[in-house]
């Protein structure tokens, strides 16, 4: 199957339900588990369709197996957790646990005095006790994957900025890896297939190669992909 970021996505009624944005991939078996679609462009809504979803995906669109109306039930990529804090008067952080956003605000305890030196004013700053709350997003993808994102930069082991991610490339049966294209150059830009065996490490936006760019630059062009600029 052909992974292919910005990839139009069709649900089974062949309705076009959005587009590829990130890839969700497993970096110790080298796996497609699945992948975040977009939705709408203005107000955009990304859900992540795991790859038990997905009927194929080649020729730069991919074909899902539910209807619409399932994927509107998938879960967000991004969901907001609220952690619940409490401080004492000296501002110390007492006890952090997960909860519903708190809306009872910090209250003022005593104000302290500081002394700065003989010969000046000596001023008040308040300190707060109380109970609030803060917001952490969380990125609902198995535990140990990443969701590479569309257009990120690869780069070799001497540091050279190759180019940038456009597509994956896995095995049908075994849904494994087996090369990163990527889009190569500034002005005349062609594609170039990597193995996944090149790949010494990766995060969401950046792969780093265990090769240096004259390797890279020495593979032969795809000539059936077209690099839109």
């Amino acid at each position: 199957m052909h992974f292919k970021q910005g990839a139009s996505v069709f649900e089974k009624n062949r309705i076009q339900v959005g587009h590829v944005e990130r890839v969700v991939f497993d970096p110790k078996t080298r796996e497609v588990d699945g992948v975040v679609v977009r939705k709408g462009i203005l107000f955009t809504d990304d859900k992540v369709v795991p790859i038990g979803l997905v009927d194929q995906a080649a020729e730069g669109r991919v074909d899902l197996s539910i209807s619409e109306e399932d994927v509107g039930r998938l879960p967000k990529f991004e969901s907001v957790e609220y952690v619940t804090f409490e401080v004492n008067n000296q501002g110390e952080n007492l006890e952090t646990v997960p909860g519903e956003p708190h809306h009872g605000g910090l209250s003022s305890a005593p104000p302290y005095f500081y002394y700065p030196g003989v010969g000046a004013q000596p001023w008040a700053t308040a300190r707060w006790s109380g109970r609030g709350s803060e917001a952490h997003y969380v990125e609902n993808i198995p535990e140990g994957d990443i969701a590479l994102m569309k257009g990120a930069l690869v780069v070799s082991n001497d540091k050279v900025n190759v180019g940038r991610l456009l597509e994956l490339i896995s095995h049908e049966k075994e849904n494994r890896v087996s090369h990163f294209v990527l889009a190569r150059g500034l002005i005349n830009r062609d594609c170039v297939a990597i193995p996944s065996g090149w790949i010494k490490s990766l995060d969401e936006d950046t792969i780093l190669l265990a090769v240096n760019a004259d390797i890279v630059d020495a593979l032969p062009t795809l000539p059936d992909l077209v690099v839109a600029n």
